[in-house]
């Protein structure tokens, strides 16, 4: 239980501190040079899909699974990741160079997608904290960091209201985080040694890990290709809009990682030994993602309009539109992320890489036919859709493996004996 407690205050805190970080520039900055930060965190995101390799989820399994090889394991996750921000981050300052976009707009995007990439160095050295169980150390350590970075952006954007000051504070608030989370590591693993690895050794971490790069970075791609199209088709100005609402939505669902990170490890280990305990735990997670899911969805859908006139003010008054879609998005992503928990305990990123193949089918298929009619409430309806046939597709795999093991039980169960011939 207290796991769960420093959980959820670690993203508590990251959330509500997002959701500061969001109003504050929104009002600050106009939906129109809010329109194009989104739009560069959405951008920078996409990018950084070449540098996930999804380590993330791979790693916190692998150390739940194998705590003596720890250190190792985070070694070799990190050597890879940081070998691939350095080629992404050369090949993204080449092509900004060359982005349509006046000097000043170039610079800050050089700078905010860097930014990206740095903290998401730093979000996977975090990952290790949760896997050896540093609940509470990540709550500390995430905490006066997470308030360095508000102070700092919110200075920037209030005192100065300037898109490249707020994009050198975003940038030195996420490298101070990912130093001090990456010192943190050596006492983690007691006796084990952590360190980079050869360019043989990373080649060899590459290819064990090809099936996690699909999954996670096709899980990434669902949650950052809307922010995209809205700003290709409906302009900066309506990304801006859009984004207010989206990212507020977005933050509701980082109580995914709540749960995952308490549960995928605890899975893992109940399914590597076959314990009959395992049962119990998945029904315990289906029961926590689909309350909070469920809230957060009629929360949306219900209260959304006056998120819109409370919080986000007049200059974003089109969201009204957009709530109904959203809570119907959250409820799905839940649960289809309940299903998904599950899988990556078991160590099938290739079920997952299909439903998410799916998604992708429908949100092409759903922009293609919505997207005509130059209707932003379209966007949240076609997400859902995507939702729900990943849900669809790992509920099906799930209940398919549980049906299985269920089978081995019966068989491996001794049979009664024969009663004695008369």
């Amino acid at each position: 239980m207290l796991d769960r407690a420093y959980m959820a205050a670690s993203v508590l805190l990251r959330m509500g501190i997002g959701l500061v970080l969001l109003i504050v520039l929104a009002r600050a900055l106009g939906p129109t040079a809010y329109g194009f930060i989104a739009t560069v965190f959405a951008v920078s995101t996409l990018a950084g899909l070449a540098t996930d390799f999804g380590f993330g989820a791979k790693t916190l399994r692998d150390i739940g699974a194998r705590p003596e090889a720890g250190a190792q394991l985070v070694s070799e996750a990190l050597s890879v990741k940081l070998t691939l921000t350095l080629a992404v981050a050369l090949i993204g300052g080449v092509a900004v160079l060359f982005a349509p976009l006046p000097s000043n707009l170039r610079l800050a995007g050089a700078v905010l997608g860097l930014a990206v990439l740095v903290g998401a160095l730093g979000d996977l050295a975090l990952t290790a904290y949760r896997a050896v169980g540093r609940y509470g150390q990540e709550f500390w350590l995430t905490s006066w960091t997470s308030v360095a970075h508000l102070a700092l952006v919110v200075g920037a954007a209030a005192f100065t209201g300037s898109v490249i000051v707020v994009a050198l504070a975003y940038l030195l608030s996420r490298a101070l985080y990912t130093v001090i989370t990456l010192a943190g590591l050596t006492r983690l693993f007691p006796g084990q040694t952590l360190g980079p690895h050869r360019p043989g050794a990373i080649w060899i971490t590459m290819r064990g890990a090809w099936r996690w790069a699909v999954d996670s970075g096709l899980n990434q791609l669902l949650g950052q290709i809307d922010g995209v199209v809205v700003a290709a088709v409906f302009g900066l100005a309506g990304a801006g809009v859009y984004q207010a609402a989206a990212r507020l939505v977005q933050a509701s669902l980082g109580f995914v990682a709540i749960f995952a990170n308490v549960h995928i490890p605890r899975l893992a280990m109940l399914f590597q030994t076959r314990s009959p305990r395992l049962a119990r735990a998945e029904v315990q997670m289906a029961v926590e993602f689909m309350a909070l899911g469920t809230a957060f969805g009629l929360f949306f859908w219900l209260g959304g309009p006056w998120i819109t006139l409370w919080v986000l003010g007049p200059a974003y008054a089109e969201t009204t539109v957009l709530w109904g879609g959203f809570g119907c998005f959250v409820v799905a992503r839940y649960a289809a992320a309940c299903f998904g928990a599950a899988l990556t305990a078991q160590g099938r990123p290739g079920v997952r890489v299909l439903g998410q193949v799916l998604a992708i089918a429908v949100l092409v298929l759903g922009f293609a036919w919505r997207l005509p009619s130059q209707r932003l409430a379209e966007i949240p309806w076609v997400m859902t859709a995507a939702a729900v046939a990943t849900l669809i597709t790992y509920g099906i795999a799930f209940v398919w493996r549980r049906s299985d093991r269920l089978s081995v039980r019966r068989l491996d169960r001794p049979s009664s004996p024969a009663p004695e011939q008369q």
